[in-house]
């Protein structure tokens, strides 16, 4: 099983120097083309340079004093080289260090295509690698009053644009002073301009090492700092499961600290300890529930075991005999009544009831307020019901027959003799049924509020009722819920209402 700082800095790290890697070969590459595209400019800076030295005169083409000017040109070693070539591939002039290679005559790439303007990447004739730059143009027109004319005639170097040129350029041009037209033909040259990329290629090699360098000096420091970062981030959390890790069944009082100034782990620990206390609150009550239920039955069983001793010891006694099925049989009915009532608010818990619809709930308090009517005649008690003649729907026929069953008898049970007890249904607002039970009571208090709807608590620690084990209040909350519902109890002037509110039928 992965660490949670292993698997954070796996699914974020590399995303980062993913990242982090394609910017830098995207930033080498554009650097890269950036200074390739200025080399060439600056090669095509020099060759028209040259072009404007080369003319076509009297004795041909020519480019005068370019030594003195290029001497670039004439160098022997670490030079540049260029000629001019008529679309025919001939030479027709080279420069001076052409001269010092055997093979000057063609020492370039043929001319395959008649492209006015080409960048090659070659080899120079002294073997160092290089940059061909091809440029189709005519050459500057200079004709004094001796040339073949017989009169003096300038025209500028003429750059070819567009490829397509014919080879043989022809001008109409009027000569004074006889204005007759004649007809010049123009022979365009290419030129050939050959320079040595050792210094581009030396900048680009720094420019790769440095950004190399750089981006792997970058990663490691990414890496170890994202490293120390997630685990410094994620020590909270060890500590938090070392502390988990050291609560049981015994320590459920105990807390997590929640002094992070990290607002998830902040969060994540307040939830753990509202859990914890939960849990805590569960066991305590799973605990005293466990000890009530054993009290609850320890004493119809000790009944039992009288009765049993009893007849035991006095077997022939006519008056034991008489009273012996009837008083087993009590006991018996109460434990039943204890066991029924745990299993059944045990399914309301966990919600295995299922929630059938009552189409008339004021039928259902009808008749548990009928079954209740001998119980309060022998207690003088008076039981008023306050509810419409219009039918209530509601959720929960079974919940809803528990709820108003249990409050009806614990009423008629516990108010004071002679008294009034009512009872209330009416539907409310926003879709919600109200039912309410009140009757008189004098030994309740306030704070028993509190107590009175935990499992088998009775006001009477003693517990000597044996119709009543103090799980009915537990047992309507219960069911309250389960309908999504709620219930609640107050006390004014020694009268107890207990109200419960819940969702009517749709």
């Amino acid at each position: 099983m992965k660490d949670f700082a292993q698997a954070l800095f796996r699914s974020v790290v590399p995303t980062i120097l993913l990242v982090l890697l394609t910017g830098g070969v995207v930033l080498d590459v554009l650097i890269t083309e950036g200074l390739e595209e200025d080399f060439d400019e600056l090669m095509i800076a020099k060759a028209l340079g040259l072009i404007a030295l080369a003319e076509d005169g009297d004795d041909g083409v020519e480019m005068e004093n370019y030594e003195v000017t290029l001497p670039n040109y004439a160098l022997a070693e670490n030079a540049e080289y260029f000629q001019l070539v008529n679309d025919s591939g001939k030479a027709l002039i080279n420069s001076a260090s052409l001269s010092y290679w055997e093979d000057s005559g063609h020492p370039f790439p043929g001319l395959n295509e008649r492209d006015n303007q080409a960048l090659l990447s070659v080899t120079l004739p002294d073997g160092r690698p290089g940059r061909l730059l091809r440029k189709r143009f005519v050459p500057r027109l200079d004709y004094d009053e001796d040339g073949a004319f017989g009169f003096p005639l300038e025209m500028d170097a003429q750059f070819l644009d567009f490829p397509g040129e014919p080879g043989i350029i022809r001008i109409q041009q009027l000569v004074e002073p006889d204005n007759k037209p004649i007809t010049i033909e123009r022979q365009p040259l290419t030129l050939q301009l050959a320079v040595g990329r050792a210094s581009l290629d030396s900048l680009l090699y720094k420019v790769h090492s440095v950004l190399l360098l750089t981006g792997l000096s970058i990663m490691l420091v990414i890496v170890l700092l994202a490293r120390r970062s997630i685990n410094k981030a994620v020590k909270p959390l060890r500590v938090m499961a070392v502390e988990l890790h050291d609560i049981d069944e015994q320590r459920f009082n105990e807390r997590l600290r929640t002094d992070s100034n990290v607002n998830e782990l902040h969060d994540l620990a307040q939830s753990v300890n509202v859990l914890l206390g939960r849990v805590d609150a569960a066991f305590e009550r799973e605990r005293r529930f466990s000890g009530d239920v054993a009290h609850e039955l320890r004493t119809p069983l000790a009944e039992l075991r009288t009765l049993l001793d009893v007849t035991e010891r006095w077997p022939d006694d006519p008056a034991i005999k008489q009273t012996f099925s009837t008083d087993v049989r009590d006991v018996t009915d109460r434990m039943q009544r204890i066991v029924e009532t745990l299993l059944q608010l045990s399914r309301s818990e966990q919600g295995f009831d299922l929630l059938i619809n009552c189409q008339d709930l004021t039928e259902l308090v009808r008749h548990c307020a009928g079954k209740l009517e001998q119980a309060a005649q022998d207690k003088r008690i008076t039981l008023q019901v306050h509810m419409t003649d219009t039918a209530i729907g509601c959720i929960g026929l079974d919940q809803w027959q528990s709820i108003c069953g249990n409050l009806m008898e614990n009423a008629v049970e516990y108010a004071t003799e002679g008294s009034q007890v009512d009872i209330e249904l009416k539907p409310a607002t926003d879709g919600l049924i109200q039912f309410s039970v009140t009757n008189q009571t004098s030994n309740l208090t306030e704070s028993d509020l509190d107590n009175m709807f935990e499992r088998l608590w009775q006001k009477d620690t003693s517990r000597t009722s044996s119709l009543h084990s103090g799980l009915g209040l537990a047992l309507v909350r219960s069911c309250a819920k389960q309908i999504g519902g709620e219930v609640k109890a107050t006390l004014s002037q020694d009268k107890l209402t207990i109200l419960v509110v819940a969702p009517a039928l749709a």
